[in-house]
């Protein structure tokens, strides 16, 4: 039986091995429980530093192709509009 203060340690150092998405207590039967919210099977958890550095890399390799590629980018540009959706006007 898990504690309430260990399962939010857990939610808090941990995500979804699956879709690396964030964790929920779920109380059932009696016994509180940690789970992935969108039901992910089969279920396990990794760390946030894990999965914030794989993101990270996923994201420098997909940078490193689109340079070296660009015929493979299928990505649509961005455009001022975009920029300014995401940041504001200057």
């Amino acid at each position: 039986m898990s504690t309430s203060l260990f399962n939010a340690r857990l939610i808090r150092t941990h995500v979804c091995a699956q879709c690396w998405g964030a964790l929920v207590e779920r109380y059932t039967e009696g016994e509180f429980s940690v789970i992935c919210p969108r039901g992910c099977q089969p279920g396990g958890f990794v760390s946030r530093e894990f999965a914030d550095r794989r993101r990270a890399e996923s994201d420098a390799q997909l940078a490193e192709v689109a340079h070296n590629y660009p015929q493979f980018d299928t990505r649509p540009p961005i455009t001022s509009a975009d920029l300014e959706a995401l940041f504001g006007k200057d």
